[in-house]
């Protein structure tokens, strides 16, 4: 299956269109996009590689690496949820401080 096929939902369009750029413009291309597997799994892989032009300019052959990077999404998305978590955690526990009275000291 060609690879500007291979992308899920509309990334497989934004990616087709990557590929026509890097073809036209004779770069080099990094592409990270979701695939469906034939189970039915959506899993993220990583593609880079470069074009080979023929004699006419026509791009002939591409050569590159795909490598399945799932489980480093799954981390990237484990850590943004909790950094989320922190940054709100530590904006709710300003604004309560700012907001309670101070303590009285106690006659002793």
């Amino acid at each position: 299956m060609p690879l500007s096929r291979q992308g899920h939902g509309r990334r497989g369009s934004r990616l087709a269109a990557q590929l026509a750029r890097c073809t036209a413009q004779r770069d080099p291309y990094a592409c990270e996009y979701r695939v469906l597997w034939p189970d039915g799994t959506v899993h993220w892989v990583a593609g880079r590689g470069a074009f080979v032009f023929d004699g006419t300019g026509r791009a002939a052959r591409m050569y590159g690496t795909v490598v399945e990077v799932t489980e480093r999404y799954r981390v990237e998305q484990a850590l943004n949820r909790y950094r989320q978590i922190v940054e709100t955690s530590s904006e709710i526990t300003s604004w309560c401080r700012s907001a309670s009275p101070s303590p009285t000291p106690q006659a002793g």
